[in-house]
């Protein structure tokens, strides 16, 4: 993984551990995989919350599959395509389902 996706990484688990106590607003984290993931991101909370969802969210769509996982074997791949949550996978971003096992 590249510096600058760790920093992302970092993050969005952040948000995660502080998700109740923030009010989350539109950011830009430079590229359209981060936007569309951070978006991914608080729309998931707020539906775990039942929450409604922020009116900036647009729900963006990358061009091509981004596993962020970045799994070599196959068989992971395809276990990632089926256990990301749908928040996720309307926006072509597939990752593990234990991406977020401390929340």
């Amino acid at each position: 993984m590249t510096q600058e996706f760790n920093k992302f990484w970092y993050k969005m688990l952040f948000i995660i551990d502080n998700y109740n106590d923030m009010e989350l607003t539109e950011v830009d984290f430079g590229t359209n995989e981060f936007n569309c993931f951070y978006e991914a991101l608080v729309e998931w909370l707020h539906n775990r919350q039942e929450k409604p969802i922020p009116k900036w969210i647009k729900r963006k769509v990358l061009k091509e599959p981004w596993v962020v996982n970045n799994f070599k074997s196959l068989d992971l791949r395809i276990l990632s395509l089926v256990e990301t949550p749908v928040e996720f996978k309307i926006r072509n971003i597939y990752i593990a389902e234990n991406a977020f096992s401390r929340c």
